[in-house]
């Protein structure tokens, strides 16, 4: 994230609004914790992912802040996982019922 982007300057997004326990108005304070957030975390060994025994389904966009290479390492990573990048999108654009994500 810029550091110089402000809470303000980004909208909240319909999702967030909707299923946020604290609503609308707690957005600044999550979007002020998210840099010190992806600095430490996730923070889980290799050994730990490989035990990941439930379905899992990897979804990011060609154009996501997760890079395509990480989320095949995921991908190759998690026994029996499937991966899906959508094309022409970036975080989040995949929401609900997006026709380019595979049920």
């Amino acid at each position: 994230m810029d550091p110089c982007v402000q809470a303000e300057d980004e909208p909240v997004s319909d999702a967030y609004a909707r299923l946020s326990p604290d609503g609308a108005a707690h957005w600044s304070t999550f979007f002020e914790r998210l840099p010190p957030m992806w600095a430490a975390e996730p923070d889980f060994t290799r050994a730990q992912v490989e035990g990941i025994r439930a379905p899992t389904l990897i979804i990011v966009g060609d154009r996501d802040i997760v890079r395509p290479e990480h989320a095949v390492e995921m991908f190759q990573t998690i026994p029996g996982s499937k991966l899906c990048i959508v094309p022409h999108a970036e975080h989040g654009d995949a929401e609900g019922d997006d026709p380019r994500v595979p049920p």
